[in-house]
């Protein structure tokens, strides 16, 4: 009857074996503390946005504030519309006054350059009666 593996090895054998598993253990030790310290960093992380969200929270008005400055709030909105009504019809006012101001001004010009054409029409039939 042959074993597969003897009962007895030798010390140098033991000594090898046993290097190899302290080895595993101490690679399966280092992984072990990098995660400890990845999730001590992250809880640092979270308590630090823990305590920047506390200190804002504390910023915020409370909702009695709140509740006593929301008809101020709504009041000032209402009168923010309103100056925006005003301003649109206010320049629907002005493109108003615009295009009036051009015909006026299109038709002032028409009527000077007609002026012109009758004046230097009397000048030059002066002109042909003095030169007859």
């Amino acid at each position: 009857m042959t074993k597969s593996e003897p009962q007895h090895i030798g010390q140098s054998a033991r000594e090898t074996s046993r290097r190899k598993r302290l080895s595993e253990i101490e690679t399966k030790l280092s992984q072990h503390r990098d995660l400890q310290k990845k999730f001590q960093t992250e809880k640092g992380r979270r308590r630090t946005r823990q305590q920047v969200a506390a200190s804002e929270s504390q910023r915020l008005p409370t909702t009695a504030l709140f509740a006593m400055l929301w008809p101020a709030i709504i009041q000032a909105a209402l009168a923010l519309d309103e100056a925006r009504q005003r301003l649109a019809e206010a320049e629907t006012r002005v493109a108003l006054r615009r295009g009036e101001h051009k015909t006026l001004s299109d038709k002032r010009d028409a009527v000077a350059v007609d002026l012109k054409l009758d004046r230097l029409g009397r000048k030059s039939g002066r002109l042909r009666n003095q030169g007859a």
